[in-house]
C-alpha cells in the first residue's frame, strides 16, 4: 500500500545510495552482512556509512576491503539521531546518486534476506517524493515484540493527531530525494532516535513533498536474536521495556516543536 501527501513524480533515472549508522561491538551483524552483501550491492549504486567507534574492529576490515565510505563517531544511545544524520552526510558526500534511503543495518539485512521482491519494490518508489516514510504493514507490526506495539503505538497515535496521517514511524527507514536529504543534514538537528518523526514533520513543514508506502519484511529483532536465530525473551525484562518507553519519549519531544508550527499540522495536505 502506498499512501501519499503529494502527487508522486517520476523517480530520477539512476540507483540508490544506501545509507545506515552503525554500532556492532560484538561483531554480530558481519558474517550476515558478508554473506548477504552481494546481494545488497546488486542494489545499491552506493552503500555509505556512520560506524560508532566500539564497533568490532573486523568491522573496518571489512568495510576497507569493500571501499564504503565511512565516518566515525562516539557511541552514544542518545544521539542515534545524529548517527543517521551523519550517514546521510557521508552518502552525499560520496555520490552524485539523486535518491537515497536511510535503513537501520539490521533492518536492511532481514530485508534484502527475506523479501528482495518487496525491497525492490520500495526501492522503486525513492525518488518520488522528497521524503518517503516506510512503515510495517499491520502484520509486520502485529508481529514485533509487545514491548515496541505497545509504546510505540502511542507516537503513531499523536503523530496521527497532528497530521491526520495513520503512519507508522518508528521503524526508521527513510527514502529522499538528494534535495530532501540535503535539507536534513543541513537543517534537522534532532540528535535523538526522535529523528524517526523529526526528519518527515521538517520536510513538510518546508512544502516539500512527502510519502508513505508500507513492507511486511520491515521486521524487528535485536541484533543478538537476529544473528543466533534465537527467540526474543525480552518482553520480560523490565529494563527492556524502560528503554522502549524512553526511546517513545525521545520520538514525543521530537514532535513537540512542530505542534503549532509549520503546514505539516495545519491538517491540509500539499
Amino acid at each position: 500500500m502506498t499512501d501519499q501527501t503529494a502527487p508522486a513524480v517520476d523517480r530520477p533515472e539512476g540507483g540508490v545510495c544506501l545509507v545506515t549508522a552503525l554500532r556492532d561491538a560484538p561483531g554480530e551483524l558481519l558474517d550476515k552482512t558478508e554473506r548477504l552483501w552481494p546481494a545488497l550491492r546488486a542494489r545499491f549504486g552506493l552503500i555509505a556509512m556512520n560506524v560508532t567507534t566500539d564497533t568490532h574492529p573486523a568491522w573496518r576490515t571489512f568495510l576497507e576491503a569493500h571501499s564504503v565510505p565511512v565516518t566515525w563517531g562516539a557511541p552514544a544511545w542518545d544521539r542515534i539521531g545524529a548517527h543517521r544524520r551523519a550517514s546521510l552526510a557521508v552518502g552525499l558526500e560520496h555520490c552524485n546518486l539523486e535518491r537515497l534511503l536511510y535503513a537501520d543495518p539490521d533492518h536492511i539485512l532481514r530485508w534484502v534476506e527475506r523479501t528482495p521482491e518487496e525491497l525492490d519494490r520500495v526501492l522503486d518508489l525513492v525518488g518520488r517524493w522528497d521524503c518517503l516514510v516506510v512503515g510495517r504493514s499491520p502484520a509486520a507490526f502485529d508481529r514485533a515484540p509487545e514491548r515496541l506495539r505497545s509504546t510505540e503505538v502511542v507516537v503513531n497515535r499523536i503523530y496521527a493527531l497532528m497530521t491526520g496521517r495513520h503512519w507508522d514511524l518508528m521503524m526508521a527507514a527513510r527514502g529522499f530525494s538528494r534535495r530532501g536529504a540535503e535539507h536534513v543534514v543541513r537543517e534537522c538537528h534532532e540528535d535523538t532516535i526522535g529523528n524517526d518523526v523529526a526528519w518527515p514533520l521538517e520536510i513538510e513543514r518546508m512544502g516539500m513533498t512527502l510519502g508513505y508506502t508500507e513492507a511486511d519484511g520491515l521486521t524487528y529483532e535485536t541484533n543478538t536474536v537476529y544473528a543466533r536465530s534465537i527467540a526474543d525473551t525480552q518482553d520480560g525484562d523490565p529494563e527492556a521495556w524502560m528503554l522502549r518507553v524512553y526511546a517513545a519519549s525521545q520520538h514525543v519531544e521530537a514532535m513537540r516543536p512542530f505542534l503549532h508550527n509549520g503546514r505539516a499540522l495545519d491538517g491540509q495536505t500539499h
